[in-house]
């Protein structure tokens, strides 16, 4: 697990994000509250209503450009965040491709088991990457 993270970690680091206190947090979108269970570290069920991200679950959070061994865990807990029309959505593979807001939603749905990194500066998500 730890070396799929560092992966996914090395494979992020391609585009820049404006400087100013861009703050990451990482959560796997989990299908279910069993997939949960089997494993909490950072599972998190994922909600998207209106204009509001809602994470429930535990995840990383860390500094842009900080080492990745520094991140903070953050237990168990419900976290918000504001999605904008600025935000912009990626699904990253071997390369990063843009999606529109409504594909990215639907692919968010599908509850995958995909890596999500969600990119917040200034209250507001910058971006959000789904990674395999």
């Amino acid at each position: 697990m730890t070396l799929l993270l560092l992966t996914v970690m090395l494979m992020m680091g391609g585009t820049m994000i404006a400087q100013a206190k861009t703050r990451i947090y990482y959560a796997w979108n989990v299908p279910s509250a069993s997939a949960y269970m089997e494993n909490p570290t950072y599972n998190a069920k994922i909600k998207v209503k209106g204009n509001t991200l809602k994470l429930t679950g535990c995840m990383l959070k860390y500094w842009k450009g900080q080492s990745w061994d520094k991140a903070k865990y953050l237990t168990y807990g419900t976290r918000k965040f504001k999605l904008t029309k600025n935000t912009k959505y990626y699904l990253v593979g071997e390369n990063l491709h843009r999606y529109s807001r409504k594909s990215f939603m639907k692919v968010l749905k599908s509850r995958n088991g995909l890596g999500m990194f969600i990119y917040v500066k200034n209250k507001k998500v910058v971006q959000i990457r789904l990674c395999s």
